[in-house]
């Protein structure tokens, strides 16, 4: 497979969102650079402990420790944050996915605790937010009005 810096579990808390056994076979991510992976990886792990209690029906965005330039990100270098919002019994995710007809991350199951840390079972792979060039096929415009001068 691929080796990754390990994430030192003195500096936690941490909350990590591990998708199912079938997501990552759904996913496609054996396809992937190591590189890619890894940074997918990042993308499911906050720097904070938060437990399925502390998710309201207001969504709240957390930041991760994905923090590559080649995605998205917020001004200033901060890192890719993810929107967590309860929806009835269910937690959802606001993540990068932009399609519409694709359905929301849920967590499938909650709260195993470890030491300074949580883990979620989701039921997909989060995606990274790509920058708006990468959605619009390399197009830095959306369109045109007007002459050009």
């Amino acid at each position: 497979m691929f080796e990754a810096e390990s994430i030192d579990p003195d500096i936690g808390p941490y909350t990590l969102f591990a998708p199912t056994d079938q997501a990552i076979r759904k996913s496609g991510l054996e396809k992937l650079p190591e590189n890619e992976i890894f940074s997918i990886i990042t993308y499911h792990v906050l720097g904070k402990k938060v437990l399925s209690k502390d998710i309201t029906n207001d969504i709240k965005f957390y930041p991760t420790l994905q923090q590559e330039t080649k995605y998205f990100n917020l001004p200033g270098g901060k890192p890719q944050v993810l929107g967590l919002v309860r929806s009835g019994s269910k937690v959802n995710f606001k993540d990068g996915a932009f399609d519409p007809a694709e359905g929301p991350v849920t967590v499938a199951q909650a709260d195993f605790q470890a030491a300074k840390s949580v883990l979620h079972i989701v039921d997909k792979i989060l995606q990274i937010p790509r920058k708006s060039t990468h959605n619009l096929g390399g197009q830095s415009k959306i369109c045109d009005f007007g002459e050009r001068a």
